[in-house]
């Protein structure tokens, strides 16, 4: 059995160095559905921003150069023994591509016009934490940032639209595989926690918005978070208005990459050479697809200060995500004054 593992890893491996093909569902006779995300696009998508395509590459190298180097220094699992370089190797990779995941959304976001903070800090407060635990979290609620914190949430991103001064708590997850209803229920509650008293915090830090919504990006899917607040996959485009879901498609196409050609460097030293081994067929084209990061001109923020509105803060609804799109067409037919409730509200 150790054997055949081994031939196999080493078939792999030379496969890999040979055609840097990424495809894994088709080499097995299982074509990937079009709704799996976690496998390469079969369509090219046109790129029309090179500034995002390099700031890309060079996430995806760093990944796969770090993984490299964890693999090179791995901590000895007892079962594993000598294959724990593969151990490192993989859960560094994974630990570091979902790390990438808020840093490319923000590029993306900053080159459509919006302010995109990383990892800004915001308090759970006392109140927010009994509101949200009750499920008493609906209405005008703007809870101030020194109701004694009880916690803080390191934001993942905090995205502003400079026009409605809408800020959007999101937090990032991978979302491979089903989490338990502990963990996506805790993040949830943290996140709604957060919101309630983010004008405060906000403010506070001399960053002023009128309304803050919170909830969770699951990159790809299957996580389980509730519906009312969660963006899946390619949904992030339509609520932004922008191109985010191709540059992380394209991210994880350069990491794959980096993978085929890292793998006999990580493995050889583990793997027999045997000149009785049996060649994988052939794969297929490794062409680099292309992406446009360019935004529908309808949803492009703009920030002329003669065309922008002044805004009024909306009530504080932690019980749904919304989108800041959705929050300009109302802030526009109701055309009230930001400054008048924001005096209210603080």
């Amino acid at each position: 059995m150790a054997d055949a593992f081994f031939a196999r890893t080493h078939r792999a491996c030379k496969h890999f160095s040979q055609t840097k093909s990424m495809d894994f569902g088709s080499r097995c006779g299982n074509d990937p559905s079009p709704r799996d995300r976690t496998t390469f696009p079969h369509r090219p998508i046109v790129l029309k921003d090179e500034e995002i395509r390099a700031l890309v590459d060079g996430f995806a190298q760093n990944v796969v150069d770090g993984s490299i180097a964890a693999a090179g220094r791995p901590e000895e699992d007892p079962l594993l023994r000598d294959v724990s370089p593969i151990a490192s190797f993989a859960r560094s990779l994974v630990i570091r591509s979902g790390q990438m995941i808020p840093d490319i959304i923000a590029v993306v976001l900053r080159k459509a016009g919006y302010e995109a903070l990383r990892e800004h800090r915001l308090p759970l407060t006392k109140t927010g934490d009994k509101l949200v635990r009750s499920n008493k979290f609906v209405g005008d609620i703007a809870l101030s940032s020194d109701d004694g914190t009880v916690d803080h949430l390191d934001c993942d991103l905090v995205v502003i639209d400079p026009i409605t001064r809408v800020a959007t708590i999101l937090e990032c997850t991978r979302g491979t595989v089903p989490l338990s209803s502990a963990r996506t229920k805790g993040l949830v509650r943290r996140v709604r926690t957060a919101t309630l008293s983010a004008r405060s915090a906000l403010s506070e830090a001399g960053i002023h918005v009128g309304f803050v919504t919170g909830g969770i990006y699951d990159r790809y899917g299957r996580a389980g978070y509730d519906e009312d607040v969660t963006l899946r996959a390619e949904q992030i485009d339509e609520f932004f208005g922008a191109d985010i879901f191709a540059p992380l498609e394209y991210f994880d196409w350069k990491v794959r990459l980096g993978i085929a050609e890292a793998i006999p460097a990580v493995l050889g030293p583990l793997l027999p050479v045997s000149s009785d081994r049996t060649d994988p067929e052939d794969g297929a084209d490794s062409k680099v697809p292309a992406f446009s990061t360019t935004t529908d001109e309808d949803c492009e923020p703009n920030t002329d200060a003669s065309t922008s509105l002044r805004l009024t803060p909306m009530p504080t609804d932690v019980g749904r995500l919304v989108s800041p799109l959705s929050q300009r067409k109302l802030h526009r037919d109701r055309g009230r004054s930001f400054s008048d409730v924001s005096r209210r509200a603080h």
